[in-house]
């Protein structure tokens, strides 16, 4: 995994652990916003972020799972068939909906804003899709 540095986001709902990748230089860079798939923050959306970044980007990857706390990473031989582990991964992903991850974004927003100089923020509505595009 691409190492990404950790930043602490506030929001209405506690901090949001986000994982950013910069280019290298000064700046200023576009910044775009890697959202996490089901399995939540993986090394996976870290290649993908650092791949991004050494093409000029300023990455961050929100954990919109942070209302749960810190979690073990799933099994994924294990969450699609009936089962504890299936359990854990349904309930992670019933813990957000829509309207958090949008409060979430607005959070993740306002805080790239304060430390960026350069606008737009692209959006990644999934990483696979930025990913392919990074290639």
């Amino acid at each position: 995994m691409t190492p990404g540095t950790r930043i602490d986001v506030p929001s209405r709902d506690g901090t949001i652990d986000c994982y950013t990748y910069r280019p290298g230089g000064t700046g200023p860079w576009p910044a775009i916003i890697i959202y996490m798939d089901a399995f939540g923050v993986r090394p996976a959306l870290g290649d993908m972020a650092g791949r991004l970044a050494a093409n000029g980007y300023f990455v961050v990857v929100p954990n919109l799972y942070h209302r749960s706390g810190a979690f073990a990473p799933f099994d994924p031989t294990q969450v699609f068939t009936d089962g504890p582990e299936r359990t854990r991964f349904k309930g992670m992903i019933a813990s957000i909906n829509d309207t958090l991850v949008m409060r979430d974004t607005a959070s993740v927003i306002a805080h790239l804003q304060q430390i960026l100089t350069r606008a737009p923020i692209a959006w990644a509505p999934s990483a696979t899709a930025w990913a392919e595009a990074s290639r």
